[in-house]
């Protein structure tokens, strides 16, 4: 059986899809239903629990967090629209923040097909295969038909401290990453959480956030243990729930799976014309990439806000906030036609985070990107 690839349900057509249903992994995009699935399939249990609790202190950590998350809950080709990708996006973490992640995603069961040779395609899109090729057919089906599904959910919560500067959140995390990494492997990271912050004399804010299967909420916690605890309820709740959860996951198949695809195109003399040929390690590339971006975007962002800068690093924090999320848009936005085949050297082009974190570093120090200094007629600033 050919490999499926997971999409997040909660995605595709505001979670409408079904069997049949055509999927543009690229983009994923709902499309036409193209494909008739057997109503027999195969119907397991999984009961797999991933864990997702770390430390988020640095785009790394974030970009690490971020494509962990990608690999159970589903993804498109560079990012993810699950319930935990989009916690770690609202969470508004950057070089200012220092984050606990507590987390779980539960693959309860499984809907699968059993043999992709006993699916067939409708009349209708048979005839646009057919008379109108594999690019039309594309454009109306996707990339991909619906031959399974996930049920399962999701618990994350985050505890972001937000620190007035990426000097004072550097500070915190060099003297307490340490024993709050030890206290959470114990189960003891409240104890630990709260002697960081009490030692700590620079001002702060904390904010949390829970997701229970894409529901967000704000709390008023800075516990971790209570919601480690709450992570591991909901954990083996799901796990005993005969229903299997909500439907997490869209298992994509390839539309060449199909034996009335292939003597199509090889009908017409265009065999592998509706292979997607992405490595996998362009598709890691661009997604942790867009993960980075992301982290940088949300640092400009917090400096762009922060009065206590001159205004010059405002306006150039905004700029350059405004530059990465075009940059990180580029990205998400790529056609299929673009990353059909693309080389690992063409996908590394597409990443200009180092440079953009360069500038994103001075400007958390309150310094102007050495680029911009002649530019603006200014000089940099001594300390």
């Amino acid at each position: 059986m050919p490999n499926a690839l997971a999409v997040p349900y909660s995605f595709t057509a505001v979670a409408t899809s079904e069997f049949g249903q055509g999927i543009d992994v690229i983009s994923g995009n709902q499309c036409a239903y193209g494909a008739v699935v057997p109503s027999t399939r195969n119907q397991n249990r999984l009961n797999t629990a991933v864990t997702h609790t770390r430390i988020i202190a640095s785009e790394d950590d974030y970009s690490s967090s971020y494509q962990a998350v990608m690999s159970v809950e589903g993804s498109t080709l560079t990012a993810s629209f699950s319930a935990g990708a989009s916690l770690l996006e609202q969470s508004q973490m950057s070089a200012k923040s220092f984050s606990l992640v507590i987390g779980t995603t539960v693959q309860a069961a499984i809907d699968i097909i059993i043999d992709p040779a006993n699916v067939t395609l409708t009349d209708t899109a048979a005839g646009v295969l057919k008379s109108q090729g594999p690019e039309a057919f594309q454009s109306q089906y996707g990339t991909h038909f619906i031959g399974g599904f996930i049920n399962g959910g999701e618990y994350f919560a985050t505890i972001n401290i937000l620190f007035n500067s990426a000097a004072d959140q550097s500070n915190f995390s060099a003297s307490a990453s340490g024993s709050i990494s030890e206290g959470l492997a114990s189960g003891n990271a409240s104890a630990q959480f709260s002697a960081a912050l009490s030692s700590f004399h620079s001002s702060y804010s904390l904010q949390s956030l829970v997701s229970q299967s894409g529901d967000i909420e704000h709390l008023n916690s800075a516990d971790p243990d209570s919601l480690i605890t709450a992570c591991d309820n909901f954990s083996s709740t799901l796990k005993s729930d005969t229903t299997g959860g909500r439907r997490m996951v869209a298992l994509g198949f390839p539309w060449s799976a199909i034996p009335k695809v292939r003597d199509i195109l090889g009908q017409i003399n265009r065999v592998g014309a509706l292979d997607i040929g992405v490595s996998q390690d362009v598709a890691t590339i661009l997604r942790a990439e867009v993960a980075t971006l992301g982290y940088l975007a949300q640092t400009a962002a917090s400096i762009a806000a922060n009065n206590t800068f001159q205004p010059v690093i405002g306006s150039l924090a905004a700029h350059y906030r405004d530059r990465i999320n075009a940059a990180k848009q580029q990205i998400m936005t790529l056609s299929l036609s673009q990353v059909s085949g693309m080389s690992t050297a063409t996908a590394s082009s597409y990443c200009n985070s180092p440079t953009f974190k360069t500038a994103v570093d001075a400007l958390s120090s309150g310094q102007v990107p050495v680029r911009w200094t002649y530019a603006l007629g200014i000089s940099l600033p001594s300390g």
